[in-house]
C-alpha cells in the first residue's frame, strides 16, 4: 500500500465517496443535513486538490496495483489547529495508515492540536482511533421523536 498526495485523477473517486458518506449521514439523521450532491463534491474536491482553496489537503491510499482503497481529507483551520475532516476506507489497516500519515503531515507543518469527528455508526473508524490511543473529548447527541 502507498499513501500519497491526491492528484487530479483522484477527484472522481474522492467525490463519489464523499457524496455516499453524506447521503448515508442524511439517512442516519432522517433528514437532509448535508449536501450529498456528487457534482458539488466534485467542484469542491477539484478546487482543493488544485490548491485553489488554501488549507485543504487530501491523501489517497492505493493498493499495490495503484487502485485507490481509501482517502483522508485534512484542513489547517488556524495557527496550530488541524482537522481530519473525513476518512474513508473499507479496511481498518488502511484507515490506520491514513491517520498516521495525517498526524505526520500536521506535525511537519508545526501543528500539534489535531481534531476530528466521526458519526456514531462509524464503528471501524472509532476502533482504529482507540487502537492508536486517540481519545474522545466531545460527544454530540440528538433527541429523536
Amino acid at each position: 500500500m502507498n499513501v500519497l498526495d491526491a492528484k487530479k485523477t483522484h477527484v472522481e473517486y474522492i467525490s463519489e465517496l464523499l457524496a455516499k458518506h453524506f447521503s448515508q449521514a442524511n439517512e442516519f439523521f432522517g433528514y437532509t443535513k448535508y449536501n450529498d450532491s456528487f457534482e458539488v463534491m466534485q467542484k469542491h474536491v477539484s478546487k482543493r486538490i488544485n490548491r485553489e482553496v488554501e488549507g485543504f489537503s487530501y491523501f489517497v491510499a492505493e493498493d499495490d496495483s495503484g487502485i485507490p482503497v481509501g482517502f483522508v481529507s485534512l484542513l489547517i483551520e488556524q495557527e496550530n489547529v488541524g482537522s481530519i475532516l473525513a476518512l474513508f476506507s473499507e479496511e481498518k489497516e488502511v484507515m490506520k495508515e491514513l491517520i498516521v500519515k495525517s498526524v505526520d503531515y500536521f506535525k511537519s507543518m508545526g501543528i500539534s492540536n489535531i481534531q476530528g469527528e466521526y458519526f456514531a455508526y462509524e464503528n471501524d473508524f472509532k476502533e482504529v482511533l482507540q487502537e492508536l490511543g486517540i481519545v474522545e473529548e466531545l460527544i454530540a447527541f440528538r433527541l429523536k421523536n
